[in-house]
């Protein structure tokens, strides 16, 4: 059994309370043991959640039982809603009004929770062997019914396990090389820079065809290779094909810093002040450069070769970075 009944004293001293002290204690033990079984359905289904979208939602740890209680009730009255559009339909609104008041304030719910500090964490990639030996481990306590006398030893040894995959597993170590990446996003652009001593730099993120680009293509390549901090982001210039997806990088990886042209800022929309409000939300600093300008990373090197100190053109692809990276005797460029 999951969770145990009462001792025959505690049950004869609950029974001597009063009614109103006894549906209390029975509504708290209730959501008691709701939340334990919740917890333990989080515990069990974290591996696949961090194999297959890379996110540990510890909101779910606070949400799981009233969330689901809203959405019975609104299954509930869906139903009501069809049978009396069928039989009896002046209900049929009431019934209506009630689904979406259920909805309403499951969303409401989850996303107050969601703004929470820490309510959720995006992880690095775990390899698949991790995740059937973590399930392979639950199926053996299920069928030799280890569970009843070994549960805590079943806590220590799952949570282990998650500690093993989510921070032994996966770390980044320098491997002196200088390694460039042109990730495919269609009509945008995004570079992944990783330098030689461990640094992780980014020249554009950004796609008119892919408004997923980040969640789909960009975390998923750094969660392979490793990489969790973004040391800075270069931002060419502010049409959104380059800098579409980095709302949705600072919320998962963090950012040294930005660096863009010097118009950035200038181009009035609301994606680009949506984009400089979430980098000074997480005080993530965004300096301007240009041409002439020259900054070192060991034995790699970087030139500005445009924008001149001159405002030139009329959009802001006149007024693009470019870049020219070298190393060991490479030259790279990035326009």
């Amino acid at each position: 059994m999951l969770f145990r009944e009462r001792e025959p004293f505690d049950k004869l001293v609950h029974e001597s309370r009063s009614p109103l002290h006894r549906m209390l204690v029975n509504a708290i033990i209730w959501i008691g043991r709701l939340y334990a079984a919740g917890w333990i359905l989080w515990l069990i289904l974290l591996p696949l959640l961090v194999y297959h979208m890379n996110l540990i939602p510890f909101a779910g740890l606070i949400l799981g039982p009233p969330v689901m209680a809203l959405i019975s009730l609104a299954l509930i009255c869906g139903l009501l809603f069809l049978l009396c559009s069928l039989v009896l339909w002046p209900l049929a609104p009431v019934f209506a009004w009630l689904t979406w008041l259920f909805l309403a304030m499951c969303n409401s719910m989850v996303e107050t929770v969601l703004a929470w500090p820490g309510s959720h964490l995006w992880v690095g990639s775990i390899p698949l062997w991790w995740v059937i030996l973590f399930y392979s481990m639950i199926v053996v306590i299920i069928l030799f019914q280890i569970w009843e006398d070994h549960r805590k030893l079943f806590y220590l040894m799952a949570s282990g396990w998650l500690l093993i995959g989510l921070v032994i597993l996966n770390p980044r170590r320098p491997d002196g090389e200088m390694r460039v990446t042109f990730l495919s996003v269609g009509h945008g652009g995004c570079t992944v820079i990783e330098l030689p001593d461990g640094r992780t730099l980014m020249y554009d993120v950004g796609s008119l065809r892919n408004p997923d680009l980040t969640r789909r293509v960009v975390a998923p390549y750094l969660w392979h290779r490793g990489i969790r901090r973004i040391d800075e982001l270069y931002l060419s210039h502010a049409d959104f094909d380059h800098y579409g997806g980095a709302i949705d990088l600072v919320e998962r990886f963090r950012i040294g810093k930005v660096l863009c042209n010097p118009t950035f800022a200038e181009k009035e929309n609301r994606e680009v002040k949506a984009t400089l409000d979430a980098l000074a939300s997480r005080r993530i600093p965004v300096h301007t450069i240009r041409a002439g300008q020259r900054r070192s990373y060991g034995d790699v090197s970087v030139d500005v070769l445009h924008p001149p100190n001159e405002r030139i053109g009329d959009s802001e692809n006149a007024r693009s970075l470019v870049l020219l990276f070298r190393h060991a005797g490479h030259r790279i460029l990035l326009t």
